[in-house]
């Protein structure tokens, strides 16, 4: 009888399943957990300052340089019964017109429904965040047919330390994340099934991305030079169809374009100082890395500072150049596999969602000085792209039969 006695042993791929779930979970885990540890820094300080509707300059006038406790100061960074949500909207459209309104629009009721404290405030976007899991996977469907890809790259998502970092954080990107996955699945589906409702679902997606951060107007030059370039330069239907719906959601955006054509756009003292090129390029492979790993462990201080300009020096023999330079090769590897194994509208689909939103910061700051492309958050759709190839070049490499690497 002990003979026959038989113990369970998983299959190499049933591990990987196991693996990837754990994953999951880890990552659910790290948005949903310790979100009152961290400061709650200047950038979020203005998020509650325009939910609760008042402007900088109210504030001034209203203390006019008295002392004030903490409990007074509340009042400038929660919803109350003297301001409302026009006042959120005007605050924004006066002083911030760059911040699309559809997140602070959420964050106003989110904060009269559960309160103000930091972990309700920074509760919404990681609540946001996990949507970004199922989107992707949905995603890697529309452009690979491959369920694996999809796990894969949900997994990459999920241990992100800058996905992580941005989902705890209580701005706009956790949402401008979601909205770009939606807006390139809708133009995927769209192009696919090429029906009335599925352009319509596009527009739609437009003007929510629009809505959610102004620079998704760059992902949607991308989708246009994809659409273009697949349809070969021809007027076709499709070019036209997708002219019609960008169109559309761009009209509805017009409300919000006019009052950043009015108001401008300030990003601050910091987004103009001079830079030197061989520092862009440390920060730039930083912020790369920082997809993938958080290089930060071990320093108790910011590896660079746009304000202060005070960034880590880095010699020859330091580990973390080496790992920056290992990550870039990844990429670069990922990103040429991609190119040489995939289908046309698989590769440049992820190719003009890289290099659109990559170079528009790295050349306004190559052209015009400055350093706004050290701003790891103005790349996330960049940073997507670069997740979704290095997840198509692992899911290729790793067979799923007998889970050995194969060549």
């Amino acid at each position: 009888m002990g003979n026959n006695l038989k113990f369970y042993r998983p299959t190499s791929g049933q591990w990987s399943k196991y693996l990837i779930i754990i994953i999951l979970i880890l990552g659910i885990v790290f948005r949903l957990v310790n979100f009152d540890k961290k400061v709650y820094w200047i950038d979020e300080a203005y998020t509650s300052l325009r939910i609760s509707g008042y402007t900088k300059a109210e504030i001034i006038q209203e203390i006019d340089g008295r002392q004030i406790n903490v409990k007074d100061l509340q009042k400038y960074q929660r919803p109350n019964d003297n301001k409302d949500v026009g006042d959120t909207i005007q605050g924004l459209a006066l002083h911030e017109p760059q911040h699309s309104p559809l997140y602070f629009l959420m964050a106003h009721f989110w904060a009269k429904l559960f309160g103000y404290s930091v972990t309700v405030m920074r509760s919404l976007p990681a609540l946001i965040s996990l949507l970004t899991l199922p989107c992707i996977y949905w995603l890697c469907l529309e452009l690979f047919e491959s369920p694996l890809t999809g796990w894969i790259a949900i997994a990459l998502l999920c241990v992100s330390p800058f996905h992580v970092l941005y989902a705890q954080e209580a701005r706009q990107y956790s949402l401008w994340t979601v909205t770009t996955l939606l807006s390139s699945i809708a133009l995927l589906r769209a192009m696919r099934l090429s029906t009335l409702m599925s352009w319509v679902i596009y527009a739609i997606t437009v003007s929510l991305n629009l809505y959610s951060y102004l620079l998704s107007g760059l992902v949607f030059i991308g989708h246009g030079i994809y659409v273009i370039c697949i349809e070969k330069f021809r007027f076709s239907k499709q070019v036209v169809r997708y002219g019609l719906a960008s169109l559309f959601g761009i009209i509805a955006f017009l409300p919000w374009l006019r009052l950043v054509i009015e108001n401008g756009i300030e990003l601050g003292d910091w987004a103009d100082k001079e830079t030197p090129l061989g520092k862009l390029i440390t920060r730039w492979l930083i912020n790369l890395s920082s997809v993938f790993f958080d290089i930060q462990i071990g320093y108790n201080n910011p590896l660079f500072d746009v304000r202060s300009g005070r960034d880590l020096k880095f010699n020859y023999d330091h580990f973390l150049i080496y790992f920056d330079i290992l990550i870039l090769i990844i990429v670069g590897y990922s990103i040429y596999f991609l190119c040489r194994h995939s289908q046309q509208r698989v590769w440049l689909f992820i190719l003009t969602m890289i290099a659109v939103v990559g170079m528009f910061p790295i050349a306004q700051d190559l052209i015009l000085g400055g350093q706004r492309s050290s701003m790891a958050r103005y790349f996330i759709p960049c940073y997507l792209g670069i997740q979704l190839a290095v997840a198509y070049l692992l899911a290729k490499k790793i067979n799923p039969l007998n889970g050995r690497f194969i060549v």
